[in-house]
């Protein structure tokens, strides 16, 4: 009965005001934004895949996330390459051999339709949520260490011996990080086989000479035929290139001219002869290093130095998302949702493009709180609505939004969230961000402000642990603490010392008389008055700084 009262009063003042019409409007168009690619979203392919977003392009085609309507909307990934490609595109025949391969390091090849009538061939593989090892190299200024390096080559050495041993023998060609990508829970996954080819013994070279500059292999440079230890000398690139940020033989970054181990140097030898007999070989060498370092690989190839605490998530993110901001509160009621609120509207103040998204599930309340139209358009993720109002993508959680296992679920956030690069993005979590998958979610942040009040018979050690651990995971640079409800009290410099860190922003406490004002408006962005004073004093510096630190 109360949210009813509630979300009538504050739609009838929507009504009252006139603005209601407007804002269902810029909702309208925000749902017909198009994306600049072959296809658009809400077509659907082959009968059954409806594209939700346009992943990535570049010369080799284009890439989608698609939902596969027989499969309970299940996630995929349509790779479009244009008909009468250059590349080496591959036949039906061939596709459904590719559909047979089995590994965990290698996408799933479900569809393949060939291209007819100037329509692009198209491929149906496993979504895989994570980045590419070109986007995590970006992101590590210090590289990854040899043992890391070592990791990564088993779990890569494994496919490729996969790839090596199928009769006839596939081998890569491209060995790259942008060929690689990064899981969610760790796992590598060899993309790309867009240049793959299978081996001949009685060709004297390719059909087509291609690969990477500075990646290709010397034989592929010489117009010779590749083999497994073609892709021996493309993984040994790779790994360099992760380690001191730069290829073979090329200035790599300042402080990281790390040793490389045998292992590394012997996949890099110019005369393939001298490089491993195959990838098994190359494997039990590495295996052999480690166990030698200390560092038995566990199941899966990882060594033992990778495995998480008992107290906190595994599998989290290695490289943060440019632009994004996840609002916590220390315990229930400390105010992440007006502060996260305020900020949405402060950057779109400037300007700016700004996505703001409702992530605590357990009592929704942004779509009455904004006063947003019924019912709203789906997002990529369909437990949220979307809503355009004032220059800010609204994401509210919907009250009966549909029910997702854990990993469709995660899969389904991070496609909508990465629907939006480029934007500043606030992720309102308010006390919901204690559980694994929240946390997971949360330290992909470029930064997270913690919001706390002068309550703090409230705060548990629980939440404070997993600060700390968020802290060290992170580092202190990423984390902002925000003191809100500050009045004048004698307890007050005791507060503001109990917290792990000296607060970024002190927000004072807004009298009664301007709070229900905000709320009853929508909580719109107070342009005069003490409320003004108290909100753009306290925040406005907040965000700029976080601005400047984000290259915003």
């Amino acid at each position: 009965m109360l949210f009813f009262i509630r979300e009538r009063g504050i739609g009838m003042l929507r009504k009252k005001d006139g603005r209601r019409a407007g804002l269902a409007a810029e909702t309208e168009a925000l749902g017909q934004r198009e994306e600049d690619g072959w296809l658009q979203p809400g077509d659907v392919q082959g009968g059954r895949y409806r594209i939700l977003s346009l992943l990535g392009k570049g010369g080799m085609g284009e890439v989608y996330a698609a939902e596969d309507l027989r499969l309970g909307g299940a996630l995929r990934a349509l790779k479009l390459k244009p008909a009468g490609s250059w590349s080496e595109r591959p036949s039906a025949d061939e596709a459904r051999l590719q559909m047979k391969l089995e590994h965990p390091h290698l996408p799933r090849l479900y569809d393949y339709f060939p291209a007819e009538g100037g329509q692009p061939e198209m491929l149906v593989m496993d979504y895989i949520e994570g980045c590419t090892l070109e986007e995590e190299a970006r992101a590590r200024p210090d590289g990854y260490t040899a043992l890391e390096a070592a990791a990564a080559a088993l779990q890569l050495c494994s496919a490729l011996a996969y790839l090596h041993e199928q009769r006839p023998p596939i081998i890569h060609r491209d060995l790259k990080p942008a060929n690689v990508m990064a899981a969610r829970s760790g796992k590598l996954m060899l993309i790309d086989f867009g240049i793959s080819r299978r081996f001949s013994p009685e060709a004297a070279s390719d059909t087509t000479q291609l690969g990477t500059p500075g990646y290709a292999a010397p034989e592929q440079l010489a117009g010779e035929q590749s083999d497994a230890r073609t892709d021996m000398y493309g993984l040994g690139c790779l790994l360099v290139r992760l380690m001191r940020g730069a290829l073979p033989g090329r200035r790599g970054h300042e402080g990281r001219a790390r040793e490389l181990p045998y292992w590394l140097t012997r996949l890099l030898e110019e005369e393939r002869g001298r490089r491993y007999a195959s990838m098994r070989e190359a494997e039990a060498a590495i295996r052999s290093w480690l166990e030698a370092e200390g560092e038995a690989p566990a199941a899966g190839g990882l060594p033992s130095f990778a495995a998480p605490t008992d107290a906190f998530p595994a599998g989290l993110p290695r490289v943060a998302a440019p632009g994004r901001l996840s609002v916590l509160s220390l315990s229930p009621g400390s105010g992440a949702t007006f502060v996260c609120l305020m900020l949405a509207r402060l950057a779109a103040e400037r300007g700016w493009p700004v996505q703001a998204a409702e992530l605590d599930g357990v009592r929704p309340h942004w779509r009455t709180l904004l006063g947003a139209p019924e019912p709203l358009p789906a997002a990529l993720d369909p437990r949220f609505g979307r809503w355009l109002q004032d220059g800010v993508e609204w994401l509210p959680r919907l009250a009966a939004a549909p029910g997702l296992e854990r990993d469709e679920a995660a899969a389904r956030l991070d496609l909508m969230l990465r629907s939006r690069a480029g934007a500043l993005q606030l992720l309102d979590w308010s006390s919901g961000w204690t559980g694994d998958e929240a946390l997971r979610t949360v330290a992909a942040s470029a930064a997270v402000i913690v919001v706390a009040d002068p309550d703090p018979s409230r705060w548990s050690r629980e939440r404070l642990q997993r600060l700390e651990e968020l802290t060290a995971r992170l580092g202190p640079d990423r984390m902002r603490w925000v003191a809100n409800k500050d009045v004048r009290f004698a307890g007050r410099r005791e507060w503001l010392d109990l917290l792990p860190a000296r607060p970024d922003a002190q927000m004072p406490f807004l009298e009664p008389e301007s709070w229900y004002e905000l709320l009853w408006q929508g909580f719109p962005l107070p342009r005069r008055g003490a409320a003004a004073a108290a909100v753009r004093g306290a925040l406005s510096p907040l965000l700029e700084r976080l601005a400047a630190k984000l290259h915003f």
